[in-house]
């Protein structure tokens, strides 16, 4: 599971500005966007399996829940988060693209969420 970390690591830390911080002191790093914003958070499982979770508009939310992988996000599932546990590559392929989209949610300008 190193090895699926440091590939989102890289994916996280490529978005102009974004940046790792520990802001609960949890041995896992939340990604953070040039404004602040969290777009991802990070963790590990009781098995080792690794977690991501990430902000979704509400019908992507909906439709990710349908997946047996995904879950409403603790403290924050209410405002969209969901949490995937990433096994393999098509979980993590799928997982990239919602940290790609939750970074395009939290750094969108007021008015313009899509």
């Amino acid at each position: 599971m190193p090895e699926l970390f440091e590939r989102l690591r890289a994916l996280s830390l490529a978005f102009p500005g974004a940046y790792e911080d520990w802001p609960w002191g949890h041995e896992d790093p939340v990604f953070k966007a040039a404004n602040k914003k969290i777009f991802a958070m990070t963790g590990h499982d009781a098995e080792g399996v690794l977690r991501v979770t990430v902000k979704l508009s509400p019908d992507e939310a909906e439709a990710a829940l349908m997946l047996p992988f995904v879950s409403v996000a603790a403290y924050v599932g209410r405002y969209g988060w969901v949490t995937a546990r990433v096994e393999q590559g098509v979980e993590f392929d799928i997982a990239t693209e919602w940290v790609a989209r939750s970074h395009e949610l939290v750094t969108a300008k007021p008015g313009r969420r899509r």
